[in-house]
């Protein structure tokens, strides 16, 4: 009796212990949210992650999961099909009033080669991430067709990091269904293949970037790596999504 409640006990202190290396890796800690780590995935992030138009499989074609030691991550590689350009989302629930920062690691290895995102020809980036408003309240809509205000983040391969680039408002029958800025945080090879943590508030961006602010919380998160316009190769690594 003495020896199985000894072992009942070890077993309990291993469980809170591990809870607790888990929890300030993964969970959520210091009042930040962890939207993804990549750590619960074998080889590719989906169905979890979705896609506007594009299957999984089709999407796994750039999109898989890649490890370094006990640590898992996202990784894009365009190298065997640079003529696709997919972006996959996760729908979240995000109160951006209590949570307004947004932080992420990334790590690009190649840019796609004569790309340019103020040009439509040679829009391309080595990595992006969206953060995607909803811009009218439409609960009837699915979240693939609801119109969008778009705050993008970019790795670019030849504008200078600091630029803002202001991308017009696409309409259709009177309505607007799409209008972004993007914000270039890192450019061309000067931190190729180094891990970089970015931290953006996403509530001062939206205010510059709009001139208002949100009327509506964001609705999913979007990550890019494309190179279908240029037609060249672009690779990168994203991890550790989170809410500050």
């Amino acid at each position: 009796m003495k020896r199985q409640r000894f072992t009942k006990n070890i077993l309990i202190m291993g469980l809170i212990c591990s809870t607790i290396l888990l929890g300030s890796r993964y969970g959520s800690t210091n009042g930040s949210i962890y939207v993804e780590t990549f750590q619960n995935y074998f080889r590719t992030p989906f169905p979890r992650w979705k896609m506007r138009k594009n299957s999984p499989s089709t999407a796994a074609r750039i999109y898989s999961i890649k490890s370094e030691g006990k640590n898992k991550y996202l990784h894009a590689s365009t190298a065997k099909n640079s003529d696709l350009s997919i972006q996959i989302v996760k729908v979240l629930k995000w109160n951006i009033w209590k949570k307004p920062v947004l932080s992420w690691k990334w790590r690009a290895h190649q840019l796609p080669f004569g790309a340019n995102e103020l040009n439509k020809k040679t829009n391309d980036s080595a990595a992006a991430i969206y953060v995607i408003f909803q811009r009218s309240w439409s609960p009837s809509r699915n979240w693939k067709k609801k119109p969008v205000n778009v705050l993008k983040y970019i790795w670019s391969t030849s504008l200078p990091k600091g630029k803002v680039v202001h991308q017009r408002a696409r309409k259709k029958y009177g309505v607007t269904y799409y209008e972004g800025n993007f914000y270039v945080l890192q450019s061309g090879n000067r931190n190729l293949g180094k891990w970089i943590t970015e931290r953006r508030n996403v509530l001062q961006d939206y205010k510059r970037a709009f001139g208002k602010k949100p009327r509506y919380n964001p609705m999913a998160i979007g990550i890019l790596t494309d190179s279908n316009a240029v037609k060249k190769t672009a690779v990168a690594d994203y991890d550790d999504i989170i809410l500050e």
